[in-house]
């Protein structure tokens, strides 16, 4: 029975580990945002509506009252004021009414190969076994060494065993936990700013057109912390240990001098680039490796071959007949990791 029982736990487990690849369907979770007051004296408290529940986070003396923008992800279309609930310690808070936003309308004017481009990948996302799964795989082999001598009790061990790998998060996701892109569009001049992240993102909701998530029938969570100066922070959640991803598209900066997205307008403005490829918009032109691209100066001329090409996601989906142009960004952490920009 040792022979079967835990041989089926690694089995099991190995399993979880295999049978969870990253998902590429993405959710459409756009926030509706309701503006909330809350009154002192309170720490914050929680609100819901139709069981979607966004913690808020704010100090508040008694007297004090403060308005807060509060997002909720997943809301049906006929969702009403009346049904939200609060919890705001020995405070109050009240709902004023929902925010008006363009956003679904700023989103429907952004040119289709905006809208429609492959999000960025998260460099060497990989599952691994936690502490949590090592140690309770030590103890069913140990409690089955243990009791070899009571195949049943030592059989049962081995599937306790596998029934707790199953059931808890004994996963976790490691790897790259961002990533960015500034996708631009010359013959409108438009820009936008796509960063997919591992489990959990900050989202600025005056420049956010449209917030996605993997898996797309997952759960999102939403933290709001007013914080001392006053500023407001919102943080949407999933769970990066199920291989959870948010994608948040925002209004994006142009990243070169000019805001005339010709060749030879190109000059970069806010990084130096560790790589950059070019293709010209004559029909069959190839992508060519261009090599460094120094702060403050035009695009270099002399093609590099045999560099390093560009990764698979930045190029899938390109449209043809036209210029394109693929960078990656040597100041990591700036407006983005890397440009794509097409249609001069």
């Amino acid at each position: 029975m040792i022979a079967l029982a835990y041989p089926l736990t690694l089995a099991l487990f190995a399993g979880s580990l295999a049978s969870s690849p990253l998902p590429d369907r993405v959710g459409d979770f756009t926030p509706n945002v309701l503006w909330v007051e809350f009154s002192g004296p309170t720490v914050g408290g929680s609100v819901r509506v139709e069981g979607r529940k966004t913690v808020v986070e704010v100090q508040l003396s008694a007297g004090e009252a403060q308005r807060i923008r509060v997002p909720f992800s997943g809301l049906s279309e006929d969702y009403e004021l009346a049904e939200v609930d609060f919890e705001a310690g020995s405070g109050s808070a009240r709902a004023l009414e929902w925010s008006a936003s363009d956003r679904k309308e700023r989103w429907s004017q952004l040119p289709a190969g905006l809208r429609g481009r492959t999000i960025p990948a998260l460099e060497g996302v990989r599952s691994r076994p936690t502490p949590l799964a090592w140690a309770i795989l030590a103890s069913g082999l140990l409690l089955a060494g243990v009791f070899r001598s009571k195949p049943r009790v030592s059989a049962g061990s081995g599937l306790a065993a596998a029934a707790l790998l199953l059931a808890l998060p004994v996963v976790e996701r490691v790897g790259s936990s961002a990533a960015t892109v500034l996708e631009g569009e010359a013959r409108s001049g438009l820009w936008t700013r796509v960063t997919v992240e591992s489990g959990s993102a900050e989202v600025d909701l005056d420049r956010l057109l449209r917030l996605g998530a993997v898996p797309a029938d997952g759960e999102l969570y939403w933290k709001v912390a007013v914080k001392a100066d006053g500023k407001t922070s919102w943080r949407a959640e999933t769970l990066a240990d199920r291989g959870g991803r948010l994608i948040t598209c925002e209004l994006g900066v142009n990243p070169f001098a000019s805001p005339e997205l010709s060749v030879a307008e190109l000059v970069p403005a806010a990084s130096s680039f560790r790589a950059v490829w070019f293709r010209p918009a004559r029909s069959g032109a190839p992508l060519e490796a261009r090599g460094y691209w120094e702060l403050g100066a035009p695009l270099p001329i002399s093609i590099r071959p045999g560099e390093l090409a560009p990764p698979g996601w930045l190029v899938a989906g390109l449209p043809s007949g036209t210029g394109v142009l693929l960078g990656q960004l040597e100041d990591q952490g700036g407006p983005g990791d890397w440009v794509r920009l097409s249609g001069f």
